[in-house]
């Protein structure tokens, strides 16, 4: 289970600037194990407009029910987005209920509420932002993200891509390749 969203605007990493207008991606996901209050991980990861990964993170949430992860995995991706610089937001996730919670379309339960209040805090920041449904076939590296999150002890954040496990940055790459194939005119 996860998100994806893309993002435009001003994208603050470092030293270098990405320019406003310029189009990126900011991938989110939750992974958990099939019972729901054990051992739920999650991670995410940002990109610039070129699919270039500006920082990723991975986190084990050890308690947690599903949607409480799901949660949390959208969170720290919206404070890392934050802490970036990002101000024009959208999301797609494959969580139907977070989205749900989110639009206001469903009731969230008293454990996933303080996560939503925070979400909403973080939204409230952007400039603006969409949110929508998409199928978890889109989320590869975010879920393999989340799968690093279960080797983890709490919150590890990257901002060099070169010191990810190298089976996630080949994902990255081979992700990158059909993002930019997907999007480049074809000569007629």
């Amino acid at each position: 289970m996860g998100f994806k969203g893309f993002v435009t605007g001003s994208i603050g990493n470092g030293d270098s600037v990405v320019s406003a207008g310029t189009a990126g991606a900011i991938d989110v996901v939750a992974g958990s194990d099939a019972v729901a209050t054990a051992n739920g991980a999650s991670g995410g990861v940002i990109r610039d407009h070129l699919g270039n990964m500006v920082a990723a993170y991975a986190s084990n949430l050890r308690d947690n029910t599903v949607t409480q992860v799901e949660g949390m995995a959208l969170l720290w991706g919206l404070k890392m987005a934050n802490s970036i610089g990002i101000k024009h937001l959208k999301i797609e996730g494959d969580s139907r209920i977070i989205i749900d919670y989110i639009k206001g379309n469903a009731s969230a339960g008293w454990r996933v509420e303080p996560i939503l209040r925070d979400i909403r805090y973080f939204l409230v920041k952007m400039k603006d932002f969409t949110i929508c449904h998409i199928f978890r076939e889109g989320n590869r590296a975010t879920d393999s993200m989340a799968a690093e999150g279960r080797l983890q002890n709490g919150l590890r954040c990257w901002r060099d891509s070169n010191l990810l496990p190298i089976t996630i940055k080949e994902i990255l790459e081979k992700e990158k390749a059909f993002s930019k194939e997907r999007t480049t005119p074809s000569a007629q």
